[in-house]
């Protein structure tokens, strides 16, 4: 989990993009100096985490990247949303009942975006910055996804002409629910 998200310290108001991938790097940096390391390594991003993964995917290249049900597109998915679930965040700007140094919110949870996360993904070049994988990589996207709108994806895979071997697999799942992933 990132931070301020599931198991991990911190509030959701401490989550930014710089700080997801410095939290990622720091992880690799880390495994780079094990004894154990033979110098091959697979990276796998889930939802939120595309930044960080597409970050570090470009800089030190792992031998494969698996990406589930990847926010390619932090515009498309929360600032000019193309999905209900965007559109019901969006809603959320500005809100008065907000707390200080929040942006917006995912109704019906705890959880904010700050200004400076959302000032992060209006500027977020990582779809962009993806052209430049040169990794086999494997996309996974929900069928039932609500909230991480596909054509990104598609677009992803059809447009990559730089990666070695991709594919997005389709699977019969929501956002949340990757129990449907294939297991070989």
């Amino acid at each position: 989990d990132y931070r301020g998200h599931g198991k991990s310290s911190g509030t959701s108001l401490d989550v930014t993009l710089k700080g997801e991938k410095d939290d990622l790097s720091s992880i690799c940096n880390w495994l780079y100096r094990t004894q154990e390391y033979t110098g091959k390594h697979a990276i796998i991003g889930a939802s939120f985490s595309f930044h960080s993964v597409i970050k570090q995917a470009t800089t030190n290249p792992p031998e494969c990247l698996v990406l589930i049900n990847p926010v390619f597109s932090y515009r498309r998915t929360f600032v000019n949303p193309e999905t209900s679930w965007g559109k019901e965040i969006l809603a959320t700007v500005g809100d008065q009942s907000l707390p200080c140094k929040a942006k917006a919110m995912i109704p019906g949870t705890n959880f904010y975006f700050s200004e400076e996360l959302w000032q992060e993904m209006e500027k977020d070049e990582s779809f962009e910055l993806s052209k430049k994988l040169l990794c086999p990589t494997l996309a996974f996207h929900g069928d039932s996804d609500v909230k991480v709108p596909v054509l990104p994806i598609k677009e992803f895979c059809e447009n990559n002409t730089g990666i070695i071997d991709r594919k997005s697999t389709r699977l019969n799942s929501s956002h949340t629910d990757i129990s449907r992933m294939p297991s070989s």
